[in-house]
């Protein structure tokens, strides 16, 4: 018997479950007793049997609704007939007897005590006879659920009710039913189809609308507007639904992972057996947000700026977005999983799904000759709900992850780090090992080939890669740099007099590179001068007269301040004759200066650099300056995709490097490193790294300077499974507060 309808909290145990029912048929106990004498349990009168749609293979199906937990589980042929007879008190012989001679079913004792003990387990029997104590006291423990547990099951999924719509949907029905005729839906497809042609011709103003929602107004009003689309939504499942004649209980809000998200339980429409009838249902949902989408982009496209067409724009874009990220996604138990269901005509489609790929992969990867769970499917429908489950395990790997990643940094890093543990065991760890243990018990079954000697070697290479120390590469970003270099700039503005250099030329230390005059410093070295003249007569005077003594002192600060400036533009002026400081190459000179030419103050004339001794400056996370040491040998790899250069590392700066200064070489490295600009203008890491230095063995004209690219090295051997541990281990100590 397999589960048709979804039950919340269930997702996590199907696996388990699937996997229990797998053994349970490989460790089928005989009973003790003679079997055909042994009493069956009683079918509560309860339970009712709805005919179903017909199943792939043309078999009849039949779907069973428990009105106490009002859950629907779907049956085949040979259930349905049990479910039947199994109203009365029997025993197993007159059962099996009955089967035999008033059908053309053959089934066996096995498959009978099998039944028995489903439905007994599920609860779907009336409780005949006394039970001992003990066992009872066995029944309640395995009811009970710890806190902790309720909450790693219920954490990823829980609902919570609102209101009970049934009365106000059947009032208001036929009101409805007018926006979903001919007419409506014409005009639904009319604007639809204006509403893309402009949206078309404006995609990239559109596209541009976003960038003015992203801050906390954009939010909060996006917030808004997914609210009432999705209130529409879950209405229009609601709305469809009564008019099929399904009762709809309650909707409310369901937290997926603590996330909030509309529900309407319609899980009465697995009484309807035409399953276009609840392909309907499923899809009333996705259909209502289309209507909404292209009426809003007709809208858009229509108004010009304003609140109306910010409206339309959030509008219609939030009903894009979670159309077909969210509902159409068949890995979340939203619209697009049950869309997927009725269409490839399988109910309870996860949890088949995953026991189908666990069985191609025993069967594929390990040989095991087992009988396929779904005999009755084609092979392109069980090769479909392989993929299917794969994609679903990777989605829920990294959803789950991402989340636990988003609660650690946004929020509170101690529950972070326990979901991403949480996470870790109970979807990787706890499924490989019941794998294992499930494969241990079906060892019996193993067929040794090339297959399954290329599986293990793959696995044990695995387990040697990960376990066993070995060096691994890894690159870090680099600069070439000289040891020596001297930027030549202008101190003042001016007009160029002599020029002694060009590109390319070799000098010496202290060798003429430009001489510069300014006719402005000159003009104010006159005035100032004059200015002190007139100054010192005017000092002289005071001295003269008794009553202007009091000025005196005002006079000669007067003085001694136009001396000062005369004395800085008088220095300035004996800088016009810019000399080399250091003997190298000038590798960089503006060509387009000649003499005669005015310069401004500050501009940069040109670069030297001794060619002869240059090195890479290499910046080395924290996490990897242990594993480098002095002399180690590394590859220079250039951005420019040149040739390559081997060099080895002389010098590792044990201090850790904060602040990049904004020189002629590290003034760009915006775009090769985490850095942000502080108001100094210096460039400030956001991660710690280490400064390297590496000396070239055989430097070719590819190194030349400020060239960027990628240095390789290697680590010492080390263990991935050490490495993972210390992180963790890391991890728990930094945020445990120890």
């Amino acid at each position: 018997m397999s589960q048709a309808g979804p039950l919340p909290g269930a997702a996590l145990a199907e696996d388990a479950a699937e996997e229990r029912e797998t053994l349970d048929r490989e460790n089928v106990q005989e009973p003790e007793q003679d079997p055909l004498e042994q009493p069956l349990p009683v079918l509560r009168p309860d339970l009712v049997v709805y005919k179903g749609p017909r199943a792939g293979d043309g078999s009849p199906t039949f779907t069973v609704y428990d009105p106490l937990s009002r859950t629907y589980d779907k049956i085949g042929w040979a259930e349905a007939l049990l479910f039947e007879r199994m109203r009365r008190p029997m025993i197993l012989g007159e059962l099996l007897k009955e089967i035999n001679e008033q059908t053309s079913l053959s089934l066996t004792v096995e498959e009978i005590v099998m039944f028995a003990r489903d439905v007994d387990s599920r609860g779907l029997t009336m409780s005949s006879g006394v039970k001992d104590v003990d066992e009872l006291t066995r029944e309640a423990a395995a009811r009970e659920t710890s806190p902790m547990r309720w909450l790693l099951f219920h954490y990823l999924y829980f609902r919570v009710p609102l209101i009970r719509p049934d009365g106000f949907l059947t009032a208001t029905l036929n009101w409805i039913k007018l926006l979903a005729g001919r007419p409506a839906w014409l005009a639904y497809a009319i604007f639809t189809m204006i509403g893309v042609v402009l949206l078309i011709e404006r995609f990239d103003a559109y596209v541009h609308t976003f960038t003015f929602f992203f801050n906390f107004k954009g939010i909060v009003i996006y917030g808004l507007a997914i609210v009432a689309v999705k209130v529409v939504h879950e209405f229009a499942h609601a709305y469809v639904a009564k008019g099929l004649g399904v009762r709809v209980p309650h909707m409310g809000v369901a937290f997926i992972v603590m996330w909030p998200v509309a529900y309407c339980d319609v899980t009465d429409a697995w009484k309807i057996a035409d399953r276009k009838k609840r392909l309907l249902i499923g899809a009333a949902g996705m259909m209502s947000e289309t209507v909404i989408a292209g009426l809003a982009l007709f809208g858009w496209g229509v108004t010009g700026p304003g609140l109306a067409h910010s409206v339309y724009f959030v509008v219609s874009s939030v009903t894009l977005l979670s159309t077909f990220l969210v509902n159409l996604n068949p890995a979340m138990r939203f619209d697009g999983y049950y869309l997927l269901m009725d269409i490839w005509g399988i109910d309870n489609l996860q949890p088949r799904a995953f026991a189908v790929t666990r069985w191609a992969m025993r069967t594929k990867l390990f040989g095991m000759d087992l009988e396929a769970p779904e005999s009755r499917l084609s092979r392109r429908r069980l090769w479909g709900m392989v993929v299917y489950s794969i994609y679903c395990w990777i989605y829920r790997l990294f959803l789950y992850f991402g989340i636990a990643v988003l609660v650690y940094y946004k929020f509170t890093k101690v529950v972070g780090v326990f979901l991403f543990a949480v996470e870790i065991l109970w979807f990787i760890v706890l499924p490989l090992l019941r794998e294992v243990e499930a494969l241990v018990k079906l060892r019996k079954h193993f067929r040794f080939s090339m297959r399954t000697v290329v599986v293990f070697a793959v696995v044990v290479g695995f387990g040697l890669w990960f376990c066993l120390p070995m060096t691994r590469s890894f690159s870090e970003f680099g600069i070439v740099t000289p040891r020596e270099h001297q930027i030549v700039y202008a101190p003042f503005s001016g007009t160029v007099d002599e020029l002694g250099v060009e590109r390319g030329q070799v000098v010496e230390d202290g060798a003429l590179l430009v001489a510069l005059t300014s006719e402005e410093l000159a003009n104010k070295v006159v005035q100032l001068e004059q200015q002190i003249e007139i100054l010192q007569k005017q000092l002289f005077m005071l001295h003269l007269d008794d009553t202007g003594r009091s000025h005196i002192i005002q006079k000669e600060e007067e003085i001694e301040s136009a001396q000062a400036q005369l004395s800085s533009l008088s220095e300035q002026l004996e800088q016009n004759k810019l000399y080399s400081e250091i003997s190298g190459k000038v590798y960089e000179w503006d060509e387009d200066i000649h003499e005669g030419m005015y310069v401004a103050r500050d501009h940069i004339l040109g670069k030297i650099a001794s060619l002869d001794d240059v090195f890479a400056f290499v910046f080395v996370d924290e996490e990897r300056i242990d594993d480098l040491d002095v002399g180690d040998t590394v590859s220079f790899y250039p951005n420019s995709g040149e040739e390559e250069c081997d060099g080895e590392i002389v010098n590792i700066n044990p201090i850790r490097i904060e602040v990049i200064q904004q020189d002629a070489f590290f003034s760009t490295l915006k775009d090769d490193l985490p850095v942000i600009e502080n108001e100094y203008g210096e460039l400030v890491l956001k991660k710690s790294y280490y400064a390297v230095e590496v000396r070239f063995l055989e430097p070719g004209e590819a190194m030349r300077i400020g060239q960027r690219g990628q240095v390789w090295m290697e680590t010492k051997p080390r263990s991935r499974l050490v490495d993972t541990l210390q992180f963790l281990y890391t991890i728990l100590i930094k945020e445990s507060g120890f």
